[in-house]
């Protein structure tokens, strides 16, 4: 962007366990720069928000930047996802349903816990894993594909069978319609030297030879333990009657998870949604929004999200 204000406003800080800059940078004429951006823009596609800053931080409450591209993106009729852990998101619902009125929108809540004192460990700063929930069922009423991320699910603090099953719950019950799971990605490759390890050193310290073990020198656990958890997250979607949305780090990852359970998990795991074909269902729903042959086809061949 050409202009910006670095401002010094604490969101989510160190002594959690991601490397989060306590500063953000306000790029203020971002609108304008979007409207510039989106009239020579050839081909339109998915316009995804959140997923490496969160666009609902407590700044956004003065700067409403997220507000504008939001106005922006309605007017040129573009679809919109967004990935947040604010409940900031519920005063711009007006425009969202706007959007959703001709083309899909969806919402994805990140929570990793529902236990308010791990949350406030893990997230601080954030808004409590209640108002979140509170939040998705004022965004599922209002009609919106609403869903949780369970990012990250952190090995051996917030992976269990319980923890898992206490999300997948309260999400449906407060209108989710998907659910979402990642495991903690590290930013180095070299345990010893990730962010990570000092925020198990302070509060997890009997937890460091396992992470040793299941990390080892990469910046994602052993694959075998990877595909454990996302199976035992299908099972209890299975069991809330909820669809899950696999979310793999690499094709390897992914051949071996479909390649050992298709069959057990084709109609609870979205594979034509997160795999091959997804690009091209989506370009097929951007470009015939209003059509009901193509909402019927990518009905039977189970793509979703969709409106």
């Amino acid at each position: 962007m050409e202009h910006g204000l670095r401002l010094k406003y604490k969101f989510l800080i160190h002594d959690g366990p991601m490397d989060y800059s306590p500063e953000i940078f306000v790029k203020v004429n971002f609108p304008e720069v979007l409207v510039k951006d989106l009239a020579v823009l050839k081909t339109k596609g998915e316009i995804t928000m959140g997923t490496t800053a969160d666009v609902y931080q407590p700044a956004e409450s003065k700067y409403r930047l997220t507000r504008q591209i939001l106005q922006i993106l309605r007017d040129n009729n573009f679809p919109v996802s967004i990935s947040t852990k604010s409940d900031i998101i519920v005063r711009d619902l007006d425009l969202i349903s706007e959007i959703s009125k001709k083309n899909w929108v969806y919402i994805e809540y990140s929570m990793t816990t529902l236990d308010e004192k791990l949350a406030r460990l893990i997230e601080p700063g954030a808004p409590s894993p209640q108002r979140r929930l509170e939040a998705m069922k004022k965004t599922s009423e209002a009609g919106i594909l609403t869903g949780i991320w369970i990012m990250p699910w952190i090995p051996y603090i917030t992976d269990d069978d319980e923890n898992f099953e206490s999300i997948i719950k309260a999400a449906v019950q407060n209108g989710a319609k998907f659910i979402s799971g990642e495991v903690l990605r590290l930013r180095e490759e070299n345990i010893e030297h990730a962010h990570f390890m000092r925020f198990l050193r302070k509060y997890f310290p009997e937890l460091i030879p396992k992470y040793k073990r299941l990390y080892g020198n990469r910046v994602i656990p052993d694959e075998s333990y990877i595909l454990e958890r996302q199976k035992r997250l299908v099972d209890l979607c299975k069991k809330y009657k909820i669809n899950y949305l696999p979310h793999f780090y690499n094709r390897k990852i992914a051949f071996r998870f479909y390649g050992s359970s298709y069959g057990r998990y084709s109609k609870h795991a979205q594979v034509l949604n997160y795999f091959v074909t997804r690009q091209l269902f989506r370009n097929m729903r951007i470009r015939f929004p209003t059509s009901d042959f193509i909402t019927r086809v990518l009905s039977i061949l189970g793509f979703f999200p969709g409106p």
